[in-house]
């Protein structure tokens, strides 16, 4: 049995996305609210391949 990683690679890959976008300007709070949403993404991700 192979575990499969690709959900968790893409949501990785997306939170890297938000993050990038962040920087450029961490005044946007409409930024930072969906980088905040796309964190607790990953995470629950991250907590179901545990």
């Amino acid at each position: 049995m192979k575990l499969d990683l690709a959900p968790l690679i893409d949501a990785v890959a997306r939170l890297q996305e938000g993050l990038t976008r962040y920087e450029c300007d961490i005044t946007d709070t409409q930024i930072r609210d969906g980088l905040i949403l796309r964190l607790k993404f990953t995470y629950e991700v991250t907590h179901k391949m545990l």
